[in-house]
């Protein structure tokens, strides 16, 4: 009996250590609540996304910001106010940014207006007199760019049109929109974001050097320009459709 006694002693100091271990993992791995609103989950992956975008932030050489990125526009086909640009007559007057050569550059602004038809992406440095005289700067051998006009939403260049009504997303007022374009050698695209979605088509065989343009075509319609960076490596990525310049 008194065997048996110090046999059921030891089974229950036993069990006893068991629950008293399992109970200390539970604790060490027990999820976090935050205000009693989550889990630990939401923290984890808001950490995780954190540090992704860290590590995919590529360093900026050189910016511009506002108004300044803007090296010329007619003064009688826009007003300026801050760095907001407003169309005030009903020509071919284009917005073109300062020239960049090979390297990656990218250019930020906001839609604030818009009603009609309209162009964005870039053009020739070569090409820039004759954007100054008139001339609408996706229509011309360099220039290609975008309409993100709702009943438009194509990708034009040299007079061709491609994707129509699947090319980018329509613009809207508020819209944050992104173009990227590089220049390195062996590289040369051109690609948009609107409001952080890399939009399917892209082009190709860019020239060098070449400009941002923007081109609104009714008047009230107006942008907001943050932007222009060169940087060191390209952020936007991917598309489905490549659309290659002509030279």
């Amino acid at each position: 009996m008194q065997k048996e006694k110090e046999e059921s002693e030891k089974e229950r100091i036993e069990l006893k250590r068991k629950i008293e271990e399992l109970e200390a993992m539970k604790r060490t791995t027990q999820p976090k609540v935050k205000d009693g609103k989550d889990d630990g989950t939401k923290g984890t992956e808001q950490r995780i996304d954190r540090q992704r975008a860290e590590r995919t932030e590529v360093p900026v050489v050189g910016s511009r910001n506002g108004a300044d990125a803007i090296e010329w526009f007619p003064a009688d086909g826009y007003s300026l106010s801050g760095s907001v640009f407003t169309r005030t007559r009903g020509d071919n007057s284009t917005l073109l940014s300062v020239s960049f050569g090979k390297v990656v550059a990218r250019f930020t602004f906001t839609i604030r207006r818009i009603t009609r038809w309209n162009r964005i992406g870039i053009v020739a440095s070569s090409q820039t007199e004759k954007v100054k005289e008139g001339f609408n700067f996706a229509k011309i051998i360099g220039g290609a760019g975008w309409d993100v006009f709702e009943r438009a939403r194509d990708a034009r260049q040299n007079y061709m049109m491609s994707s129509e009504g699947s090319a980018c997303t329509a613009g809207k007022e508020g819209q944050r929109v992104v173009l990227e374009a590089d220049g390195r050698d062996g590289k040369r695209t051109l690609r948009l974001s609107q409001d952080g979605q890399t939009q399917p088509t892209f082009f190709s065989n860019i020239p060098v050097p070449f400009r941002f343009a923007i081109y609104f075509s009714c008047r009230d319609d107006s942008v907001s320009i943050e932007s222009v960076d060169e940087l060191t490596e390209p952020t936007l990525l991917g598309g489905t459709t490549e659309i290659r310049m002509d030279e």
